[in-house]
């Protein structure tokens, strides 16, 4: 089937070079994996787009094997059940959509030339 990717933005109230280890622990591959997650895909967002934060803002990508999983993963993750508690308390505004790919379509005139 088509993949099912949550994408969750939302500003870090500490720095990036310290979340990113967290995000990319053993620990975070395990939960990761019990929730069928398979690609996992973290970017700050650049300043002018319409998401609202105080603080420096960040999208995680997570695909996932079925639509059931992103939204128990999604609905975990926005009743604060551990360990997101501890993430909420690092992070503001944030918002969190489940979408399904039913189409790729690439761009190469977009991408940056070797």
């Amino acid at each position: 089937g088509d993949p099912l990717v949550l994408v969750a933005s939302f500003g870090l109230k500490i720095d990036k070079n310290e979340w990113i280890p967290a995000f990319t622990s053993p620990d975070s591959d395990k939960l990761h994996d019990a929730a069928g997650i398979y690609t996992s895909v973290a970017s700050t967002v650049n300043k002018g787009s319409e998401y609202d934060s105080a603080f420096k803002a960040v999208q995680v990508f997570h695909t996932f094997k079925n639509f059931k999983q992103a939204v128990a993963f999604d609905a975990m993750i926005q009743a604060k059940q551990p360990p997101f508690d501890a993430v909420a308390e690092i992070t503001d505004n944030f918002q969190g959509q489940t979408y399904e790919v039913i189409s790729d379509t690439n761009f190469p005139e977009y991408f940056p030339q070797a």
